[in-house]
């Protein structure tokens, strides 16, 4: 069982954003996945109906198991120290 889930949202613990990297994984479109955030940013959508909109994007192609998280995390290099 898990005791948490973490997600990168600036780097601190990878080199790249791990967003994309679940996006890619997951074999749906990194540009539409950019849409939604650039539709956020310019105030065009809420938080909320970004994330739906992701959440939906994420489940579009029947990808969005367990397993397939697991192995698109344990496939994400951490930075040096980042484990400790």
């Amino acid at each position: 069982m898990f005791k948490a889930v973490i997600f990168d949202l600036d780097g601190t613990l990878a080199d790249l954003l791990s967003w994309n990297r679940i996006t890619e994984g997951l074999g749906v479109s990194l540009e539409e996945h950019r849409n939604i955030y650039r539709e956020l940013t310019r105030g065009g959508i809420s938080q909320e109906e970004a994330d739906r909109a992701l959440f939906d994007l994420w489940l579009s192609e029947g990808k969005a198991t367990k397993e397939n998280f697991l192995r698109i995390f344990e496939e994400i290099p951490l930075r040096i120290g980042a484990e400790e």
